[in-house]
């Protein structure tokens, strides 16, 4: 069964929650899921490295309707031990039980987050995606290996690990249900992307170009090549990431987003021409796969990982090209 929400498969029961939140898409995939889980009273914790207006956007949001709301700002630091710390602190008063019936997060990942769920003994657990990761089976979802520091930060810290949180998960909700995903296909709901297909006004596209933070995943030269590859088409907009300090020089206007998740920036951009999407191997062009009309992802041809990024993107029905 299909709710307004647009998600399969309403709980009956009221419920309480507590929500852990990283990231923009994550806060307006949770607005969904707690109207699924017919959650009445939940507490948010929302942390953040980069303080992005897009974070502050979604955190007032989630913010208005919830119980207690604590938002997180730790920094990126050169020594991480230091974030973690911080963010600790800030947190301090989430490790311990909350006492609610489900306990919501997707970065599965987040030593900090990893230990406050392992606080909640008698909460079920529900995640859902935070991006590409979830479904890209060479992902740190999927292949867990900390390395030494890792495993000291979950040992100081009693934290879950990557695979207790997979297997304990009650169940996940997904934008691609179609997907391989951190549970099996029994436990996966699926989301339905709740805007409507811009390409009702007919013309020219309007050519988007998704900024990524690079300087992160791709080294120097990498980035070269995609920029002298995009250089070469009539972008229109650039959409800036939250976390990317300085888009690439393309020449491009950057999309101004007003704090908005791209995806709902871009719709209204638009303006209901076609879209065409431009980036690399970016969740905006898995999540707008049946909206844009046309998507093309760049990858490094020199990434032993481009190949199954690309059998993924080629299930979408998005254009590669290896650069």
């Amino acid at each position: 069964m299909t709710g307004s929400s647009g998600i399969e498969t309403p709980v009956a029961e009221r419920r309480s929650a507590l929500l852990l939140v990283r990231t923009p898409f994550q806060a307006w995939i949770a607005e969904r899921i707690l109207r699924a889980e017919d959650v009445s009273e939940y507490e948010l914790l929302y942390f953040t490295q980069h303080d992005a207006a897009e974070d502050r956007y979604y955190f007032a949001h989630l913010a208005e309707d919830c119980a207690l709301a604590k938002y997180c700002y730790a920094p990126v630091r050169p020594l991480d031990a230091l974030g973690y710390l911080d963010f600790l602190w800030q947190a301090r008063s989430f490790m311990r039980d909350r006492r609610k019936q489900l306990t919501m997060l997707a970065s599965i990942d987040d030593y900090v987050f990893a230990a406050i769920a392992k606080r909640q003994h008698e909460a079920q657990l529900i995640t859902f995606d935070d991006g590409t990761a979830n479904y890209f089976e060479r992902s740190i979802y999927h292949i867990d290996r900390p390395n030494r520091r890792g495993k000291l930060y979950r040992r100081v810290l009693g934290s879950y690990d990557v695979t207790e949180i997979r297997r304990n998960s009650l169940r996940h909700y997904t934008l691609h249900k179609h997907f391989e995903n951190i549970v099996d296909a029994a436990r996966l709901r699926g989301i339905e992307l709740d805007y409507s297909s811009s390409s009702t006004a007919g013309g020219p596209p309007v050519t988007f170009f998704i900024g990524d933070p690079f300087s992160q995943v791709f080294n120097e030269d990498q980035i070269a090549r995609f920029t002298r590859y995009v250089e070469g088409m009539n972008l229109d907009f650039y959409v800036q990431h939250p976390r990317e300090a300085k888009p690439l020089p393309l020449g491009a206007k950057v999309l101004e987003k007003d704090g908005r998740i791209a995806e709902q920036a871009i719709i209204e951009a638009s303006k209901g021409r076609p879209i065409h999407l431009v980036g690399s191997f970016t969740s905006v062009l898995f999540n707008m796969s049946d909206i844009a009309t046309r998507k093309t992802m760049l990858l490094p041809a020199d990434d032993i990982e481009s190949e199954g990024r690309r059998r993924l993107a080629v299930r979408a029905d998005i254009e590669v090209a290896l650069v």
